[in-house]
């Protein structure tokens, strides 16, 4: 139990330490002019706002690649699929047809970049 009063009494001070910071730092704020205030409070907002343009960047660069890659994985899976077609009918003329057809649409793709 003494134990548990030390501790508690410990945490007591830190709490009374840090109000008597923050109550100085209130009185420090309001000592100022208010001009100087609402330039401190306008450059608060600039930054938040800034902070909140690089995170909406940051996501839509995400969702971007996100797209993408769930983009590369239909593709994937639609080879996967074609590729167990042909296993199991052993059709050559069809496997042709179908490899001619991804190197037009690889080739389009590399036109268009």
């Amino acid at each position: 139990v003494k134990k548990y009063e030390k501790w508690s009494h410990v945490d007591v001070d830190k709490l009374m330490i840090e109000i008597e910071k923050k109550e100085a730092e209130l009185k420090q704020l309001q000592q100022q002019n208010p001009e100087d205030r609402e330039r401190h409070r306008l450059l608060l907002e600039a930054g938040a706002r800034k902070e909140t343009d690089r995170l909406r960047r940051q996501l839509q660069t995400e969702q971007r690649l996100k797209l993408e890659a769930f983009q590369k994985l239909e593709a994937l899976r639609a080879d996967f699929k074609w590729k167990e077609y042909f296993d199991a009918t052993d059709d050559p003329q069809s496997l042709a047809a179908f490899w001619r057809g991804r190197h037009a649409d690889a080739d389009e793709s590399l036109l268009a970049a």
